[in-house]
């Protein structure tokens, strides 16, 4: 008999799901229930499928149903136990890792075996993307990429036929996205939905907007970095539901099967707010001179950037994303770390977009480049930061990277003096980078909608789309 949780069961379960996905409990000890508005049956099919043909681990799905009292479609699925990967991730030695990227790589592999007829969801309803959902109707099935990119072309374009950047999108799509095999998608294949028990991938959750889609689709990666004190999941939130630009599109919207990514760092002890343990990417004694006490920033530099820099890598192989299509950036304290992150990179990525942020050891990495004082080895007080920081930093390094673009406001920005940005863009010109830095009148220490999130969105279409 199929399985139905009831009313008793589900006042006493466990929430299992983060703030962003459908509520998911843990009723009785070893099953989930997934339910809610944006629940369809597609997901548990979807789930079955990918159980059927590959040897991916998917939680086996008990039973699919409308509840009477909510409307809303209801998953019943086997639960298992596991570690996210995210949270794993920092603890596990190098051969562990490299033994679960070897497992992904292999998964994203068998996954992508499963063709499809169509586009749209694996039982042949509609797709579910946040770019679609967002529009309040059903889109698909399609059954080709040419009645397919007609769709994305129709759903760009509403409301928005004068905006030269839409029209210039709508041509690529039209003439240039073509020929694709149209194979099984996750749609996010993130980290946070894979479950690990030590080197072992146990689980690869979450199915909800997967589906039958171009094979270029989830293949370029923004990574954020979010400020001091915030997280990922909040920061994520906020910039892709409030950062719209002057045609009313967020950035989720205007780059279709791309994967956003909000990483959260550790928390830490924090000088600037009396040792109060806080999330942050490194500690900062003085917001006011980042610089002041800069030896206190080492330990979380080094160790943030290796956790960057990990999940970069990750991202890269297993989901074999090229590393011209990774995008990396923050806000605040975020673009700090951010930028520590590119220039101690050995290896060139598409691009950076930071805001409203600072570059730590600025005068130290400018006295590098100049090579002036004693030349590049001459600050021994900073020298194993130095060494972690500048690994790959000078032009002919970074072939490939696209032009970084550092956004700092104008006026008034309440927490990090303007100043502290433009050194930051002028340092890392010196190194060798092309930067566009912009200023924003009224501001504060935020992004500026709509004119921020439009440059912004001008800069990944460079980097992305040509």
């Amino acid at each position: 008999m199929d399985r139905i949780i009831s009313k008793e069961e589900l006042a006493q379960a466990t929430k299992l799901a983060p703030p962003f996905s459908s509520p998911c409990l843990l009723a009785d000890g070893k099953t989930v229930v997934k339910g809610g508005e944006g629940v369809r049956e597609a997901e548990a099919n979807a789930m079955k499928l990918v159980r059927q043909h590959t040897s991916i681990p998917v939680p086996e799905v008990y039973n699919v149903y409308r509840d009477a009292d909510s409307g809303h479609m209801c998953i019943v699925m086997e639960y298992i136990d596991g570690e996210q990967l995210d949270k794993a991730w920092p603890r596990l030695s190098e051969e562990q890792k490299n033994k679960i990227i070897q497992q992904l790589r292999e998964y994203f592999v068998e996954l992508r075996q499963i063709k499809g007829s169509f586009i749209g969801g694996v039982d042949g309803s509609a797709c579910d993307d946040q770019y679609f959902s967002s529009t309040g109707e059903d889109w698909g099935p399609y059954k080709d990429e040419a009645e397919f990119n007609k769709a994305l072309v129709k759903a760009w374009s509403t409301n928005r036929e004068n905006d030269p950047f839409t029209r210039l999108l709508c041509k690529i799509q039209v003439e240039v996205m073509s020929g694709h095999e149209i194979v099984m998608t996750h749609n996010d294949f993130d980290p946070r939905n894979i479950l690990v028990r030590g080197s072992d991938v146990v689980a690869v959750l979450d199915w909800e907007f997967s589906g039958f889609f171009p094979e270029y689709w989830e293949y370029c990666n923004f990574i954020l970095l979010h400020g001091l004190g915030s997280n990922g999941e909040k920061f994520g939130k906020e910039l892709l539901e409030t950062g719209i630009d002057s045609n009313g599109q967020s950035l989720a919207s205007r780059f279709p099967g791309a994967k956003f990514i909000f990483p959260t760092s550790r928390r830490r002890r924090s000088t600037a707010f009396r040792r109060a343990m806080l999330t942050q990417w490194f500690d900062v004694a003085s917001l006011d001179d980042p610089s002041d006490r800069n030896h206190k920033q080492i330990p979380g530099l080094r160790e943030s950037f290796q956790e960057i820099k990990e999940l970069i890598e990750l991202e890269c192989s297993s989901g074999n994303i090229p590393q011209r299509n990774i995008i990396l950036g923050g806000l605040s304290q975020g673009c700090a770390m951010a930028l520590i992150c590119l220039l101690a990179l050995d290896f060139p990525i598409g691009g950076f977009v930071g805001m409203s942020g600072w570059l730590p050891f600025q005068q130290e990495i400018e006295k590098l480049a100049r090579g002036t004082e004693g030349g590049e080895n001459d600050i021994s007080d900073n020298q194993s930061t130095v060494e972690t920081i500048t690994t790959g930093t000078h032009a002919d390094t970074q072939e490939e990277l696209r032009s970084p673009e550092v956004h700092v406001p104008d006026y008034i920005d309440e927490k990090i003096k303007i100043s502290l940005g433009e050194d930051a863009s002028q340092t890392m010109s010196l190194v060798g980078y092309s930067v566009d830095w912009r200023r924003y009148k009224d501001q504060g220490h935020w992004y500026k909608i709509p004119d921020e999130i439009d440059d912004i969105t001008e800069f990944i279409h460079q980097v992305w789309v040509e």
